[in-house]
């Protein structure tokens, strides 16, 4: 968004008012680069919000300072619940409609979560619950052996990944895949996920906060 300097007796048009006056009661920026040219020389108490990162920031002690929003969880970014049971696995497959896409900001952290009833059709089967991304690359996994054949036992698969970078599974930020799925992991009988109204096999994506040394994006 442009910054503009007012001349004195300067006439307001509507469009003015729209563009500068009304969206930039705190001033609005794609990125700080973008603020630090059009405001090179801000006021002690100035405030601002960079767009690209959700960001509100103000300026004191000749710096630039996150203010705590952004070190403060955000909370939950998706919630998917399915009902309804899946059989007939004997390979690795894709849990029904837990697949999810989402935006991931720089040096935020997110807790992935992924929540099924796993059983087999032979007892001492081992099932596999996974959070992989949109190319089955894991990022996590639970194993559950199955006690008695043909009886739920529930999984509950977790991975905390930071965006921006680094080793995995921390990938850049940008747009994220994540899916839910499962595997006959060893054994010889038929896998499946059972679930019901009251036994939902579930996925929740959280923004669980930011980087510890990341004030600034």
């Amino acid at each position: 968004m442009p910054w503009k300097t007012w001349a004195y007796l300067e006439k307001v048009s509507s469009a003015d008012f729209q563009t500068y006056l009304q969206n930039q009661v705190v001033p609005t920026f794609t990125t700080t680069a973008q603020r630090d040219t059009q405001v090179p020389t801000p006021i002690p108490g100035m405030l601002c919000y960079i767009s690209g990162t959700k960001q509100y920031m103000m300026y004191g002690n000749a710096a630039w300072t996150a203010l705590p929003f952004w070190q403060q969880p955000w909370g939950l970014i998706y919630d998917a619940s399915i009902g309804a049971s899946q059989a007939g696995i004997t390979t690795e497959v894709d849990v029904t409609s837990m697949s999810v896409t989402f935006q991931s900001t720089q040096n935020r952290v997110y807790r992935i979560t992924g929540r099924a009833g796993l059983n087999s059709s032979v007892a001492g089967d081992v099932m596999a619950l996974k959070i992989t991304d949109e190319n089955n690359a894991q990022h996590a996994i639970v194993r559950q052996q199955i006690a008695v054949a043909n009886t739920h036992m529930p999984a509950i698969v977790q991975v905390v990944m930071r965006a921006g970078g680094g080793p995995q599974p921390n990938p850049p930020a940008g747009s994220w895949t994540k899916k839910l799925r499962a595997a006959r992991d060893s054994g010889t009988g038929t896998g499946a996920i059972t679930a019901s109204g009251s036994a939902w096999t579930q996925m929740l994506v959280e923004d669980i906060g930011c980087v510890v040394s990341s004030n600034v994006p």
